[in-house]
């Protein structure tokens, strides 16, 4: 897709969003710059209302590298999980076609050491972190879930060197785990798709050889024996990314790792970004995988009461201010 349609699409897609109101929840840090290249590299915390330090999920947001933010309506079911005793760290980062990749990666890293540095006055454990991503963000933190020595996925120059980026746990909804493979598997189950080679996977990789760059891109080059506890949910119907991306990222974990390492859980009618995965009763299902990471040892004394409805405000997302004449 070229860089003109992108912001033309970008303007389209977030014309109508909606964003979640911070002021819903009792505690909040909001727009926090974890790094200084960019006005882009803003992080949001949300807090449980009760006095403590709380376990920390950090999210990022989906939107095909190119549009998306932190607070925006479509994700903002993960927000729910506040009421559960956790906090949540919401990262914005860096978008195509301003950056091409790894600039992404070394966002959400950066942003995960910003959190660790400033743990105690943001009120959260960081001795554990799950990370947590939709799509784009699906992938994005998949990469980051990577604990072998990959110096290509981080830029300590961006801040807080001194502090790690490791992550303990990945839960990725409907994201790209093999680049090289995604146009010929998405064929593979929708031989009829018309158009099917014109996403944004191109625009994210930028100019130069396209396999090379998208092997280097893609998180199941990054599986070591180490790689944390993961579940990764999608919809069979997804057209966007083929439920096969899902099914071979978690049979490359399993088979480094050990067949307790992933799960992979589908939903059969689901299409990409689908209302069945973000669900109460899929949200609730996610609070399990947590606490199966954070409370392994000490069972949680949360009180876990019915998920909340959110409020929403018309969104202010400054990222299409400066396409207004594209």
């Amino acid at each position: 897709m070229e860089h003109s349609q992108l912001l033309k699409e970008r303007k389209v897609l977030q014309a109508g969003q909606r964003a979640v109101d911070p002021s819903q929840f009792a505690k909040s840090f909001t727009d926090l710059p974890y790094a200084s290249d960019s006005e882009d590299q803003k992080l949001d915390v949300f807090l449980p209302e009760a006095e403590g330090v709380w376990p920390l999920v950090v999210f990022v947001h989906g939107g095909g590298w190119y549009f998306g933010g932190g607070r925006e309506e479509g994700i903002s079911s993960v927000f729910k999980i506040v009421s559960q005793g956790y906090a949540v760290a919401s990262v914005d980062y860096r978008l195509v076609p301003d950056v091409e990749f790894p600039a992404q990666i070394h966002d959400v890293k950066a942003a995960i050491r910003y959190l660790r540095t400033h743990a105690e006055e943001l009120q959260v454990d960081t001795d554990k972190i799950v990370i947590w991503g939709n799509s784009a963000g699906g992938h994005l933190s998949a990469l980051a879930a990577a604990r072998g020595d990959f110096p290509e996925l981080e830029d300590l120059s961006m801040g807080n060197a001194g502090y790690s980026s490791r992550v303990d746990g990945l839960l990725s909804w409907y994201g790209v785990y093999d680049l090289l493979t995604h146009q010929s598997q998405l064929k593979e189950v929708f031989p009829d798709q018309d158009g099917a080679e014109d996403d944004a996977v191109p625009a994210m990789l930028g100019d130069g050889n396209f396999e090379e760059k998208a092997w280097k891109a893609s998180p199941i080059r990054y599986v070591t024996e180490d790689y944390p506890p993961a579940l990764i949910q999608q919809g069979k119907a997804d057209r966007l990314v083929p439920y096969l991306q899902a099914e071979e990222f978690c049979r490359r974990i399993r088979e480094v790792c050990g067949p307790s390492r992933a799960v992979v859980e589908y939903f059969p009618a689901a299409g990409h970004g689908d209302p069945q995965i973000k669900a109460d009763s899929n949200i609730l299902r996610c609070v399990r995988f947590l606490d199966g990471i954070y409370f392994a040892d000490t069972p949680c004394t949360y009180p876990r009461p019915a998920l909340p409805e959110l409020h929403f405000v018309a969104s202010t997302c400054s990222r299409i201010d400066p396409y207004e004449a594209v």
